[in-house]
């Protein structure tokens, strides 16, 4: 379900310079945002199952810029 508020973080940690990830779950009922899919500010991963989802995570925390 859309959230208004998780789109006014994603815009606060932008306007900041923050790296932001965008994980995507992947499922045929929903798709994603333009606006997310189209950021070129924003790292968007999509997968399909909770692993994927740690394993990109970690991935971002361990190669972000700090």
């Amino acid at each position: 379900m859309p959230s208004l508020g998780v789109g006014y973080e994603i815009g606060l940690a932008e306007s900041l310079g923050k790296p932001v990830i965008c994980l995507h779950r992947q499922r045929q009922e929903r798709d994603l945002s333009a606006m997310i899919a189209g950021n070129p500010r924003l790292q968007v991963e999509v997968y399909q199952r909770v692993d994927e989802a740690v394993a990109l995570f970690a991935d971002f925390l361990e190669h972000r810029d700090r």
